[in-house]
């Protein structure tokens, strides 16, 4: 009898896990099948599931007449510069409020928090009169800067979280033994707070490269666009092609599926460590 209810039980949530899954994956196996349809199959009504004729012309109208490639290189700059900057410039200030003790130290933090409370939107304009000022205006320098502004400060805070998880007897021991602060973090605390540094900057690389309000209203010429704008602008007034539009949004998951695929233990990992501190 306990047997036959274990069973029942497995089978009930390999079920119920199944249609779940099913649940998740369903929008991105129609937005992958849509790419793969003709234009005007993929607008016929009742829509079908699967093509009726396979072919792969959006992609090559996407990397043909349209030239995504231009918008994918700017896409990377952006986020690969900003993960660099905001975890470089986060880690060092997140390292500074966890270790050291200084009198407008509960002020930084302060002002930390409201950052990260602050509505982004709320910045796009005066965003954009300043790169006007600062004739960065159309450019991937200025997109940069712009997600700086909330990616820095949630990534100081998870790091400070995560170092101040990591022992203080160890930068003892490390002073004991004629380390400077510079050799501590370098040599001991950077190693120990890689998955911290991970899951942080998975995140700024995911805002960065998902980003859409700030890309549209700081960039203008085709040639600082980035991936995000570049398909809404594929949305037309009178016909939308939506084959080439779901073969956008393909190639523009398929770096996040990539990054999470071979990332997602130090995700996981990085994004519980700073909750366990005793």
């Amino acid at each position: 009898m306990q047997r036959k209810k274990e069973i029942m039980v497995t089978t009930l949530r390999t079920v119920m896990a199944s249609l779940l899954l099913g649940l998740v994956l369903f929008p991105f196996l129609w937005i992958v099948l849509t790419s793969f349809k003709p234009l005007a199959e993929a607008m016929t009504v009742p829509p079908k599931v699967l093509p009726q004729l396979w072919t792969v012309s959006a992609y090559e109208r996407l990397f043909g007449p349209r030239n995504f490639n231009i918008y994918i290189v700017n896409s990377l700059i952006v986020a690969c510069s900003s993960v660099l900057l905001s975890t470089m410039l986060g880690g060092w200030t997140a390292y500074g409020l966890s270790r050291f003790g200084f009198k407008a130290k509960p002020h930084v933090n302060a002002f930390i928090l409201i950052c990260l409370s602050f509505p982004g939107p709320l910045l796009v304009i005066p965003f954009f009169q300043l790169m006007l000022k600062l004739r960065l205006f159309d450019t991937v320098l200025a997109l940069i800067l712009a997600y700086l502004t909330f990616t820095l400060p949630f990534i100081t805070w998870m790091l400070k979280a995560y170092f101040d998880t990591i022992p203080r007897e160890l930068d003892e021991a490390a002073i004991i033994d004629g380390c400077s602060q510079y050799a501590i973090f370098w040599r001991i605390i950077l190693p120990l707070a890689k998955p911290g540094y991970v899951a942080t900057g998975i995140y700024a690389f995911l805002n960065a490269w998902n980003e859409y309000m700030f890309g549209l209203t700081l960039t203008s010429s085709e040639a600082s666009k980035t991936l995000p704008v570049a398909l809404g602008s594929l949305l037309g007034e009178f016909m939308t092609d939506w084959s080439c539009i779901m073969a956008g949004a393909v190639v523009a998951s398929l770096p996040v599926i990539v990054v999470f695929f071979f990332m997602q233990k130090q995700l996981i990992y990085g994004l519980t460590g700073g909750a366990v501190k005793g």
